[in-house]
């Protein structure tokens, strides 16, 4: 580009020489050409300084691509280790949900009956009871854990199988009236295992104190919450006297914990019927604390 407008510098002075007719031939001027070989210069230029802000723009893009690809990897590292450290977390608060629910449950009843054989105030028919109880417990714990896609039918039908030998040995019939009901999402194994106590509680109590013949189990879906119901004819009770009972306050807390309600109806001679009532979708946080 210098070397053009140096060439036009030149060209123009010639043609100043020609106007003041101090060179021959004075038609001749150069200054027309200067002005092409000057614009042809400049394009040049222009496309080349164009190219090479284009490279420079390739350039700089394929740097930044690999610093978002480099940033990406680092991200997708750190989510991977983010969800390694969920998962053990969660692991961690499993086990010791299991282990804190197996003390309470199977480890307290099996250790009150190691007490009493060793003083010798429990028969062996009494021994074996426990021993079957805790069985039963177990089986629920593991029950609690299989995958049942939120799906509380297939739930009680596990327990069902766990426990119908045992309504059997009870001299109890079970009528089984179970409806289909919509997914419960948000049903994992610690809300699993809340349901299967509740009702394996409330079934024990009928097989131990209505003195019944007859226990049906229902289920149904009211909207927004689904309904499970136990029914006996057996003796029945008075609440006001069980009002305050650790089994009643235990059953209420795990009713609650499940973000649904519990009732209970009986009356002296006219048989007992609990309902639990849970919701269909439930918040997140709820039952996670």
């Amino acid at each position: 580009m210098a070397v053009a407008l140096l060439l036009g510098l030149l060209l123009g002075g010639h043609d100043l020489v020609v106007l003041a007719a101090w060179a021959w031939p004075e038609h001749v001027y150069m200054m027309p050409f200067s002005t092409l070989i000057v614009m042809v210069c400049f394009l040049y230029a222009v496309q080349r300084r164009y190219v090479g802000v284009v490279e420079q723009v390739k350039a700089e893009n394929s740097q930044l691509q690999e610093d978002l690809d480099e940033q990406a990897e680092a991200l997708l590292a750190q989510n991977e280790q983010l969800r390694e450290a969920e998962r053990q977390q969660a692991l961690l608060l499993e086990r010791q949900r299991l282990m804190a629910d197996m003390h309470d449950g199977l480890g307290s009843s099996l250790l009150s009956a190691l007490v009493a054989v060793e003083q010798g105030q429990m028969s062996q028919d009494r021994v074996v009871e426990v021993l079957r109880e805790c069985v039963d417990d177990l089986r629920l714990v593991i029950d609690s854990l299989e995958p049942v896609g939120h799906d509380l039918v297939s739930l009680l039908a596990t327990m069902r199988y766990r426990l119908g030998k045992r309504l059997q040995t009870g001299g109890l019939h079970l009528e089984w009236d179970v409806q289909d009901l919509p997914p419960l999402a948000w049903l994992g194994p610690p809300d699993a295992l809340h349901v299967l106590r509740l009702m394996q509680e409330a079934l024990n109590n009928v097989v131990k104190h209505a003195h019944a013949s007859r226990v049906r189990l229902v289920t149904r879906h009211h909207g927004d919450y689904v309904e499970i119901r136990i029914e006996d004819d057996g003796a029945g009770f008075d609440l006001q006297t069980v009002r305050h009972g650790r089994g009643l306050k235990s059953q209420l807390r795990r009713a609650q914990w499940l973000g649904g309600k519990l009732r209970i109806d009986s009356v002296p001679g006219g048989g007992t019927r609990l309902s639990l009532r849970l919701p269909v979708d439930r918040p997140v946080e709820h039952g996670q604390a």
